[in-house]
């Protein structure tokens, strides 16, 4: 099962104090022979959301900040010899957030289910509904993950080339498309491009400019 969270990097502040959004992935199995409301299995896991790279490099920004405006407090106070790192009083000047290296963590490829064994109580965000279809004729050639797969930027281009050519009394080339290309889309651009009859083109000759020879090309 694949997910994907869509988040904003404001979730993830100094101000409000997130280092990771914590989610709870629950999915039921119902039978389709029961009547019941209850599943059958219910499977659970917990994951959670850390921001990237980029957000990652605002909030150490934002914590230098905040770490310098409270050195600087702490030296605008009579009688302070040296910060302390563990704050265990009550004083002004505390910091909001402790650094440590293990605030950002590594991505997880994948999230293990578990079996719950309460089984009654119902989903709290998605719950489908009555008239949900389940096609079972189609279970093998759909793919849940096709529609998560990003969509190309442009079509895929169809097999053509683009040649020039110019009759013998012409000084100017005209472009043609070629679709498929060979010979057969070289004789349907001539006929479209021309006004010609594509039956009665008979062959056609390739001329070598090195060793001066034409030659026939076969279809």
């Amino acid at each position: 099962v694949s997910i994907a969270v869509q988040c904003l990097s404001t979730d993830f502040s100094t101000q409000k104090g997130v280092k990771g959004l914590p989610l709870h992935v629950q999915i039921d199995t119902y039978d389709d022979q029961s009547d019941t409301k209850i599943p059958f299995h219910r499977g659970y896991c917990q994951i959670k959301v850390f921001c990237d790279k980029g957000a990652e490099r605002k909030l150490r920004d934002e914590d230098k900040r905040a770490h310098r405006r409270k050195n600087n407090g702490s030296n605008g106070s009579a009688g302070s010899a040296a910060p302390t790192v563990a704050g265990g009083g009550s004083g002004g000047g505390g910091g909001r957030k402790k650094i440590d290296s293990g605030e950002f963590h590594e991505s997880c490829e994948r999230s293990q289910f578990y079996h719950s064994a309460d089984l009654e109580r119902p989903a709290a965000l998605f719950v489908p509904g009555d008239d949900f279809f389940f096609d079972t004729a189609s279970i093998c050639s759909y793919d849940a993950l096709s529609e998560m797969e990003p969509q190309p930027k442009r079509p895929k281009p169809s097999e053509r080339i683009m040649i020039y050519v110019r009759k013998a009394d012409e000084d100017i080339f005209t472009p043609l498309h070629l679709v498929p290309p060979s010979l057969g889309g070289l004789a349907r651009a001539i006929s479209e491009k021309y006004n010609l009859d594509e039956t009665k083109i008979e062959a056609f000759y390739k001329h070598c400019q090195k060793g001066g020879i034409t030659v026939k090309i076969d279809g």
